[in-house]
């Protein structure tokens, strides 16, 4: 088993929670804060779709990590993989809407 230095494993996890947190920042700042889209509280369903992808890719590039992928690519399966998820989302939110 290859060992993991500290420096390693903080980047790799601040990659993977960075759009989370991004996320709940941009969150706050629609709420509470200075960013406003004009729509009261309607503007916090804006970022649904956003940190539904933002947790996909931190679970997946978690998972990523422990089967042994670099950075670069788990980064990017990730990303693909949390667009994929929102995809499907939205396709049956269509189907079971009409």
């Amino acid at each position: 088993m290859p060992s993991i230095d500290s420096s390693s494993a903080r980047r790799r996890l601040a990659v993977a929670f960075l759009p989370l947190g991004l996320c709940l920042l941009l969150g706050w700042a629609v709420t509470l804060g200075p960013f406003g889209l004009g729509g009261g509280e309607k503007d916090i369903l804006i970022l649904l779709p956003l940190a539904l992808w933002s947790l996909v890719f931190a679970i997946s590039s978690l998972a990523m990590w422990v089967v042994g992928a670099t950075l670069a690519k788990s980064s990017r399966v990730s990303a693909l993989i949390g667009v994929g998820v929102l995809g499907v989302t939205l396709v049956t939110l269509v189907v079971k809407g009409a």
